[in-house]
């Protein structure tokens, strides 16, 4: 009993380290996130900002008009919106946001794909990288806002010539009267990822890229083969950053952060999402959901009320041991990042999802996106896809055009 009792609070404390070094290096990373950014050493690069966009998402147009107001540093600056589908609802929105915006904001109708097992964000931005003009290509999804020194930030770690790839880092602040499930959403985003992210790359140097908001050279995408290179794998940014990552490229996480904005999400579309990513993890590196399952106070509690001689007797003390950890350490990055005092009781339930999640992956073997399921090998790489809700298979040719506005 007493062994057992010493690998309890032996766990208890590497959780608590663990978890105070996230918090800590995150604070650390983003102290600075106010101030303005020191200016581009030089003549910055020329930028092509790329928007892939499928259906309508939540404040489209504001979302995608953050980009397009965006300045590089006196480089000239151009953004391309791409959809597949000439009569997706995004192309009115992107044809508004180009007139606002002329010279600058151009519409790329890149047309179905050909192969239904390609990743249809990749299919866009192929056709993408084929109309764009900058040195540097800048992704960044259709839910995603960025302030006003976004693109500086981006591009200020390519002063170091080493450097080829940046990326920024999300938060998501909702307001009180959010569903439940979006408001966990964000809850995720400020206590799981961002200390998580931030942690790995201020204590060990780790760093790969997030498509949410990135920047990769032009040259050093071409060297892999371009954007058709990742066509059959579903998380091409990861991928990317591995692939940068061999060759000798460095990869920098940039200390400003870009807003994705969330809808009304329902509990049953936040686990869609969330065992998403989790299976990507799970066929990338089997590790990590491994790993989130052990760093969880929820497993900690559940261990101690399992291997104490009186069962259930000591699970009270072990559920508060998990809620201290939570609380604790979790509030912070939560306060700092739009999460409001009356919200901490969401905390606890992130890290029962996350829980739940880590374990569960184990029985899925596809992921559900934009209407589609996919059936994933080793890497990632699509092996598979049909609609949600039964068989079926798309065809279609390929063909692009490109308005200019």
């Amino acid at each position: 009993m007493i062994v057992a009792d010493a690998l309890l609070v032996l766990a208890a404390a590497v959780l608590a380290i663990l978890g105070a070094a996230g918090v800590l290096s995150e604070w650390l990373h983003y102290r600075r996130a106010g101030a303005a950014p020191p200016p581009f050493p030089g003549t910055p690069p020329s930028v092509s900002i790329l928007k892939p966009c499928k259906g309508e998402d939540p404040d489209l147009f504001e979302n995608l008009s953050s980009w397009a107001r965006l300045e590089g540093g006196g480089a000239p600056v151009e953004v391309l919106i791409g959809v597949a589908d000439p009569g997706d609802p995004a192309v009115e929105v992107a044809r508004r946001v180009a007139r606002e915006h002329p010279g600058r904001v151009r519409l790329v109708i890149a047309g179905p794909a050909a192969d239904p097992a390609v990743n249809p964000k990749v299919h866009n931005l192929v056709a993408l990288e084929r109309e764009a003009t900058g040195e540097v290509l800048v992704v960044a999804d259709s839910n995603v806002r960025a302030p006003p020194d976004a693109l500086e930030r981006l591009l200020r770690p390519l002063a170091d010539p080493g450097v080829s790839a940046t990326f920024s880092l999300f938060r998501s602040p909702v307001g009180p009267d959010a569903p439940p499930a979006t408001r966990l959403q964000s809850a995720i985003f400020s206590t799981v990822v961002l200390p998580a992210i931030a942690g790995a790359y201020r204590c060990f140097g780790t760093a790969n890229l997030l498509g949410k908001a990135m920047l990769v050279r032009r040259s050093a995408l071409r060297e892999l083969g371009g954007w058709a290179s990742y066509a059959r794998v579903l998380v091409e940014d990861a991928c990317l950053g591995l692939d940068l990552r061999r060759r000798g490229h460095r990869i920098a996480l940039t200390d400003g952060l870009v807003e994705v904005r969330l809808g009304r999400m329902t509990l049953h579309q936040l686990w869609d999402h969330e065992m998403r990513w989790m299976v990507l993890h799970r066929v990338r590196v089997p590790l990590v959901p491994v790993g989130m399952a052990l760093w969880n106070p929820w497993l900690l509690a559940i261990a101690a009320a399992v291997a104490s001689g009186a069962g259930l007797a000591r699970a009270p003390a072990a559920l508060g041991l998990s809620a201290l950890f939570t609380g604790a350490i979790k509030l912070v990055p939560f306060l700092r990042h739009g999460g409001r005092p009356s919200g901490a009781w969401l905390l606890p339930l992130v890290e029962a999802l996350m829980l739940a999640l880590a374990v569960g992956v184990w029985l899925q073997r596809e992921v559900h996106w934009r209407g589609q399921r996919f059936l994933l090998a080793r890497g990632s790489r699509i092996a598979g896809v049909r609609p949600v809700g039964g068989p079926g298979r798309m065809m279609g040719g390929m063909k692009m055009k490109a308005e200019r506005t």
